[in-house]
């Protein structure tokens, strides 16, 4: 545990305080607990370091260490702009698709239960039963059931798409799987659920417009020569491939710290 104020009090506050911690987000402060990355000399709060098992860089193995022992000053480094490639458009729409069916899973379920539950009361009150015989049918628990997971899978397909690019390292599980990520182009760090949910706010309103809304997102996709959305506009974030966010956290620049 590293604390933030002692002898050397304002060399600290002019390299780390009032810097955002890029886990928990908050700023970090005079006389928090924190460690800086061995390898990219990045602030941690020393709670989310032990939480999250190391630093946020993706794939960064470097070891935690005292602020104040490190002897360099990262402000240089940390606010400089990066320039990203543009993400290739086949894994994008890959980890559109995988990211849609995993937050539709429910509701699906839900309305396959009320089919076949359906098609089946249906089925036996015709083939079995006259209007003479008292028919149970299907259990109401089906019904039941089945009403309950598309409400339960709305809510979640909603809360899933704002926070989605913003779980790990800035990884919905479709990008995880087709090796890409979002990052915050302020800080060069993984998005945030709060950036995730502005992104995705954006794009969420625009659908709802008649007819086109659905295309706007994909066409800006296309036309910008960073594929940014609108949504990455608004949120200053950017989808790249998780392949050249390692290279430049391993590049000359960082190793230099």
């Amino acid at each position: 545990m590293y604390k933030g104020k002692n002898n050397k009090g304002d060399s600290f506050m002019n390299r780390y305080v009032n810097r955002e911690c890029p886990y928990c987000h908050r700023i970090i402060r005079a006389d928090d607990n924190i460690v800086v990355c061995s390898k990219c000399g990045i602030a941690h709060h020393v709670e989310c370091w032990n939480e999250n098992h190391g630093c946020t860089t993706y794939g960064c193995d470097g070891d935690p260490r005292a602020a104040l022992n490190l002897g360099f000053n990262t402000s240089e480094i940390l606010t400089q702009a990066v320039e990203y490639s543009k993400a290739p458009l086949w894994p994008r729409l890959w980890a559109s698709i995988l990211d849609s069916i995993i937050a539709g899973a429910a509701f699906m379920v839900g309305i396959i239960i009320l089919i076949v539950a359906g098609v089946f009361d249906s089925y036996t009150y015709n083939g079995y039963y006259s209007d003479y015989t008292p028919y149970n049918g299907v259990s109401y628990g089906w019904y039941i059931f089945g009403i309950l997971l598309i409400v339960g899978g709305i809510i979640c397909a909603l809360t899933y798409n704002f926070i989605k690019d913003g779980i790990g390292k800035g990884q919905s599980y479709g990008k995880r799987a087709a090796g890409l990520m979002v990052v915050d182009l302020k800080d060069n760090t993984p998005c945030s659920k709060g950036k995730s949910a502005l992104r995705n706010l954006i794009w969420t309103a625009l659908n709802m417009i008649p007819y086109i809304g659905w295309l706007i997102e994909p066409i800006v996709v296309l036309a910008n020569d960073k594929g940014r959305r609108l949504g990455d506009l608004a949120a200053n974030t950017q989808v790249i491939t998780v392949k050249e966010y390692e290279k430049l956290t391993n590049s000359d620049q960082w190793k230099t710290l």
